[in-house]
């Protein structure tokens, strides 16, 4: 039969044990705790010390919310709230796990609660339910979570601004290209307004042209065909020895001043003198009188209420061309 272990040996086994659990759970960076049904601290681990909760035998049959707090007495609490809630939920039967930002601690928790059976004593009764509390320290994982986060949103409004600006300027590219398109479709307007404008100044010019060459055939070119014929028959009669008649120069002198009466109205016509010396108002009022003297069986009634200085150079002459039209 073995030997049963005597009682000084079972006795250094479980210390050794709770030695080497001890060592186990103060080299965590957690806190780690059990509590008994109601919720009490029966061991922790040194950790409590490292956060300045106080010793471990100072925090032993405290609740986790006096572990944690201290002496704290204000009745709506968050971790109080929230470890109440816990505990009631672990009751249920599941593990328990959250985290809270706690501002007396100044630190970010996770905390997770389990149960775990306890072995039935020798004299018989049912186990005693313990729990087992992990309160872990998550500051640095909060605030890179909230590091994130806020460089997400500065990366959203970046992104969200950038947008707005590459939609105005596609659409300030848009309505460039709409304009210039409606410059494109005026300026092609304008060169039909100018073609169209070159082929009707091509034809008043023509028509000019014609209106002068028939002047000039039927007045200036007969006047001096007669006037030539004349002088020609004064030529002739002085090679045949007689003497011409005393009529002829007179009527060659006569013709010839009409002739010359007949090229300067031509002239005038063509452009007046009086318009380059003093100005369309004066060219307008010289065509009046010369029109009601050529036709006075009209009525001509002359208003031209602005000076010669008043037009400008380069609208005096079509000022004056359609008072002549």
């Amino acid at each position: 039969m073995p030997a049963t272990p005597d009682s000084a040996t079972v006795n250094a086994a479980i210390a050794r044990a709770k030695f080497e659990w001890e060592s186990t759970v103060d080299a965590l960076p957690h806190v780690i705790c059990l509590l008994d049904s109601g919720a009490r601290v029966v061991r922790v681990n040194r950790v409590v010390e490292r956060w300045n909760l106080g010793s471990v035998t100072e925090v032993l049959g405290r609740d986790l919310h006096g572990l944690l707090h201290g002496a704290c007495a204000a009745a709506a609490c968050p971790m109080l709230t929230a470890l109440s809630v816990a505990w009631e939920a672990l009751q249920d039967g599941g593990p328990v796990e959250f985290e809270q930002r706690d501002a007396v601690l100044g630190r970010a928790l996770h905390i997770m609660l389990r149960t775990t059976p306890r072995p039935a004593p020798r004299g018989g009764g049912g186990a005693d339910a313990l729990a087992v509390a992990v309160v872990a320290d998550y500051t640095a994982l909060h605030l890179a979570r909230e590091a994130l986060n806020t460089i997400n949103a500065e990366l959203e409004t970046r992104v969200k601004l950038r947008t707005e600006a590459l939609a105005d300027a596609n659409r300030d590219l848009q309505n460039e290209i709409v304009q210039r398109e409606t410059v494109e479709q005026e300026l092609r307007r304008s060169r039909n307004d100018q073609a169209t404008l070159s082929r009707q100044l091509l034809r008043a010019q023509e028509k000019e042209r014609k209106r002068i060459a028939r002047e000039l055939h039927d007045s200036v070119g007969q006047q001096l065909s007669a006037i030539k014929y004349t002088l020609e028959r004064a030529e002739l009669a002085q090679q045949q020895g007689r003497s011409p008649d005393a009529s002829i120069l007179p009527r060659a002198i006569a013709s010839l001043q009409d002739t010359l009466a007949e090229l300067r109205g031509i002239a005038m016509d063509l452009r007046p003198p009086v318009l380059d010396d003093l100005g369309a108002a004066s060219a307008v009022s010289w065509f009046c009188r010369q029109f009601a003297e050529s036709y006075p069986e009209l009525a001509v009634r002359e208003m031209v209420e602005v000076a010669d200085a008043e037009v400008p150079e380069r609208l005096g002459t079509a000022v004056f061309r359609c008072a002549q039209e």
